[in-house]
């Protein structure tokens, strides 16, 4: 499979075209770099790679009528838009996060059958320094479905919101556990008592600040905002995939609240996301059906292919009866543990599941490290470097045993 990386930087710069009214049409400057795996967006030996492109502003605007596809492909470098639009191999497009005006543009529309037959899917990616091995898990995998429905929003249907993700689930594949309504309290006691493998929230969502949150209850029934950084400090180590639904028997308070929160800087230590990135336009009835097939198509083939989430995500896009709209509201957001963040196996060893569990520990921790390195640049003290070192050399060491066993 082929892999094509796309790394935005913001520039200083607004670009027009000859003769255009700046209301009417602008275009704004970023240069952009094109990687082939993740380790070179982190090298320092790519920052004269960049190379300066213009995008049209209507490409962030929620509000955009016309199909994005054409002037997506427009706005990217000839050997881009050609890896694309003659795929003759299956290409995985990852759309780099950290720009939140690159974030907003509906990059999902770059997915389809490129000329000579290669299916192109598209991914956002927060990168990660040192990506962590798969978590290995034994069936049933744990889900905590939690819906909100706090009494000073617009109230949805809950029963119906979860009957649509939850009713083709296989008991025999998965435990779900049902938290409505959700007070933050309820959430971080069923959380530590659950420990559940996968996060599933369904409601409203809000922006605080330019950061996504979720909407949920306070004790006597109003909201509660809780932060990507307050979801990520309630979650286990063994929660490796969030799944953000809006909901559909109502409109979103603010659905831009989900992938705000799904592409949340790498600081934020979440796991591996799927979020509605935008509202579907449906009667609530199609859009029902949709969602139950997506989800119950999804789940089953996250079983199917022993814990990728990229494959399973993907064979609920191309699911049979979704409409194009549908399907490309939805965004998948590889974070910590990438891809395959479960590995789902008959049984797991105790020693290799410690080991894949210090991995994910030793993974953040050098991501910490490296940030700190890069706050003080060429003045970075020596104990901190050696520091990143040591963090690294542990986590490559850790790592290595716990592969060693898929390969035994």
């Amino acid at each position: 499979m082929k892999e094509l990386f796309l790394k935005f930087r913001e520039t200083s710069y607004t670009a027009l075209p000859s003769g255009t009214n700046p209301n009417d049409l602008s275009r704004y400057g970023f240069d952009l770099l094109l990687a082939y795996n993740q380790q070179e967006l982190f090298s320092d030996s790519t920052s004269d790679k960049f190379v300066p492109i213009s995008i049209e502003g209507r490409l962030m605007s929620r509000r955009l009528s016309e199909d994005p596809r054409p002037l997506l492909l427009d706005c990217l470098p000839t050997e881009i838009r050609d890896a694309i639009t003659q795929a003759d191999e299956p290409t995985r497009l990852r759309i780099v996060s950290g720009v939140t005006a690159i974030d907003a543009i509906p990059w999902e529309a770059l997915d389809g059958i490129g000329l000579f037959g290669g299916a192109v899917g598209v991914t956002r990616l927060v990168p990660v320094l040192l990506p962590p091995p798969p978590l290995s898990v034994t069936l049933p995998i744990k889900i905590l479905l939690v819906a909100t429905n706090p009494k000073d929003e617009r109230l949805l249907d809950s029963r119906r919101e979860i009957n649509a993700i939850t009713s083709n689930i296989d008991p025999q594949k998965y435990i779900v556990q049902i938290l409505s309504p959700a007070t933050r309290e309820q959430a971080v006691s069923t959380i530590k008592s659950f420990q559940p493998h996968i996060f599933h929230y369904v409601g409203h969502s809000g922006v605080i600040r330019g950061s996504g949150a979720l909407v949920l209850h306070e004790p006597e029934g109003t909201t509660d905002w809780m932060s990507a950084a307050e979801i990520a400090q309630m979650l286990p180590i063994s929660t490796r995939l969030i799944c953000l639904s809006t909901c559909f028997t109502q409109q979103n308070y603010n659905v831009r609240g989900l992938p705000l929160l799904a592409n949340a800087p790498q600081s934020v230590e979440l796991p591996t996301c799927i979020a509605n990135r935008a509202e579907v336009t449906e009667s609530v009835e199609v859009t029902e059906s949709e969602v139950r097939t997506f989800w119950s198509t999804f789940y089953d083939e996250l079983v199917a292919n022993l814990g990728n989430v990229e494959d399973a995500f993907f064979a609920a896009q191309t699911a049979a009866n979704l409409t194009v709209a549908f399907r490309r509201s939805f965004s998948l957001v590889l974070r910590g543990g990438g891809a395959q963040p479960l590995r789902i196996a008959a049984s797991v060893d105790p020693v290799r599941f410690a080991d894949e569990v210090q991995a994910q520990f030793a993974s953040r921790l050098a991501a910490e490290l490296n940030e700190k390195l890069k706050s003080y640049g060429s003045a970075a003290p020596k104990t901190l470097i050696d520091s990143f070192s040591d963090a690294q050399s542990s986590f490559s060491e850790i790592s290595n045993r716990a592969t060693k066993f898929a390969n035994e």
